[in-house]
C-alpha cells in the first residue's frame, strides 16, 4: 500500500493560523497546490477565509455545528454531513451551539470529485483516488489487496494513502464511543477537463 508516511497522530500535527487570523487548523495532507485537508477548530463566531476558484468540502467532526451566510445565501454545516460548497465567498460564520471541529477538502473548482464518508463497516477507494482516513476515536484497518498484513490505525491516528493501480479496502475495526470523533474516509478522484473521472495514476 503507497502510504506517503506512516500513520501519524492528529495531536502531533501543530496548529497554524487561518488564511484570516480568525481560528487555527491543523494541515493533515496536502498535494502541492492540487488539494488539501485540515482539521480546523471553530471556537468563536466570525469570518471563514476566501479562497476563491475553490471547492470545499466540510463535515463537522465535534460539536453542534456551524451555519454560514453570504448575502441571501446560507448554508448550515451539520454535524457528520458532508457538504461541498464554493470557497470563494467571504463566509460569515454562526456556531450553532458551542466550539466544534470541521474537517476541510480543498481543491481548485472542477479538478477533483471530493467526497468525505463515514466509516461504519467496510469502504472501498478507488484504485486512481488519493485518499486520507481518519480514525478519530475508533480503530480502523487498511488493505490493499495484497498478501501484506493490514494497516492498522489507531485511536486519534491518520493516514494518507496515494493512487494506486488496484482499490484499497477501509475496514471499521472497533467502534468509538457514542458521542466521539467518528472514523472518517476522504476520497480525492481526480477529474479531466469535461468534469469525467480520469485514468491518469
Amino acid at each position: 500500500m503507497d502510504i506517503p508516511f506512516p500513520p501519524r497522530r492528529i495531536a502531533d500535527i501543530p496548529p497554524e493560523p487561518w488564511k484570516n487570523g480568525g481560528g487555527v487548523t491543523r494541515t493533515l495532507a496536502r498535494h502541492g497546490d492540487a488539494w488539501r485537508v485540515s482539521l480546523a477548530d471553530i471556537d468563536r463566531d466570525g469570518a471563514y477565509s476566501s479562497f476563491p476558484g475553490t471547492t470545499r468540502l466540510s463535515m463537522i467532526v465535534r460539536g453542534a455545528g456551524v451555519t454560514l451566510r453570504d448575502a441571501a445565501t446560507v448554508i448550515a454545516l451539520a454535524p457528520r454531513v458532508p457538504l461541498l460548497y464554493d470557497g470563494g465567498p467571504g463566509w460569515d460564520a454562526r456556531l450553532v451551539d458551542g466550539p466544534c471541529q470541521a474537517l476541510n477538502v480543498m481543491a481548485p473548482a472542477g479538478a477533483y470529485r471530493l467526497s468525505a464518508s463515514l466509516i461504519d463497516g467496510q469502504a472501498e477507494i478507488p484504485a486512481r483516488a488519493d485518499a486520507v482516513v481518519l480514525a478519530g476515536d475508533a480503530e480502523v484497518r487498511l488493505h490493499d489487496g495484497a498478501a501484506r498484513p493490514p494497516v492498522e490505525l489507531k485511536a486519534g491516528e491518520y493516514a494518507v494513502l496515494a493512487a494506486g493501480h488496484g482499490p484499497r479496502q477501509v475496514v471499521l475495526a472497533r467502534p468509538g464511543g457514542h458521542a466521539s470523533f467518528p472514523p472518517v474516509l476522504v476520497v480525492l478522484q481526480p477529474l479531466d477537463a469535461q468534469g469525467r473521472e480520469t485514468n491518469i495514476v
